[in-house]
């Protein structure tokens, strides 16, 4: 760590906002400095729209947020541009305090307040329940799940490992809910219909899952006639 150490602060609040509001604040303060009307030319707001993007760069470029009492790591601390410039030891240093302390050293208040919720979630209704597991997880959340018997979600363009572009519904766990889409992502219909700017990406996906060659159609016109 080359003399660099970071300490966990258990008594942050990890719920506290560091800088609420402040794309909003900064747009208008950027609108009002410019004065910005209705009948501002459209070469003035394409001019805006440029400044604002370059504020919304300098706002993410950070790598740690200051709190009473001590600092907190940004999520992504990798994609920040503040991250990328700085030297090896600091750069490696802060990758390693970012993954603790988003991984790992939450854990067990996350099983804390999973195992104090949980049983009193199960035992106010006789439905079966299913977590919503997707995306990057600690470790800790499968393993509670597990525990109390709770489902998982499977979506097969939404696999738990990056390295994969998707899961192959024959690898879902038994205790699963498998699932075409969510409330937060495209449709079933629009995701497929998306593949026409990428001809290739379609294939794959059809030669890996389906075991066929050439790939599938793209238009999804003859789905409107079978179910239609």
């Amino acid at each position: 760590m080359g003399g660099i150490k970071f300490k966990f602060d258990s008594s942050y609040d990890q719920t506290k906002e560091f800088c609420p509001n402040t794309k909003k604040k900064i747009a208008q303060y950027v609108r009002n400095k410019w004065q910005i009307k209705a009948d501002t030319p459209a070469h003035v707001l394409k001019s805006l729209d440029t400044y604002l993007k370059k504020f919304w760069i300098l706002t993410n470029s950070v790598c740690l947020y200051k709190y009473e009492g001590g600092y907190a790591p940004r999520f992504n601390i990798e994609g920040s541009l503040s991250h990328q410039k700085l030297g090896g030891d600091w750069k490696n240093s802060l990758s390693r305090f970012s993954f603790e302390y988003f991984y790992k050293w939450h854990q067990d208040i996350w099983r804390q307040s999973a195992q104090r919720k949980f049983p009193r979630m199960k035992a106010a209704s006789r439905m079966l329940i299913c977590g919503e597991d997707l995306g990057l997880l600690a470790p800790v959340v499968p393993e509670v799940m597990r525990q109390f018997n709770i489902m998982g979600l499977r979506v097969q363009r939404m696999p738990a490992d990056p390295a994969q572009y998707y899961y192959h519904p024959s690898s879902y766990e038994e205790a699963t809910v498998a699932t075409t889409s969510t409330h937060d992502m495209p449709p079933l219909r629009a995701w497929w219909q998306g593949f026409d700017s990428s001809k290739t990406k379609a294939e794959e996906y059809y030669s890996t899952n389906e075991g066929k060659e050439n790939g599938g159609k793209i238009d999804c016109f003859w789905w409107n006639t079978l179910i239609n």
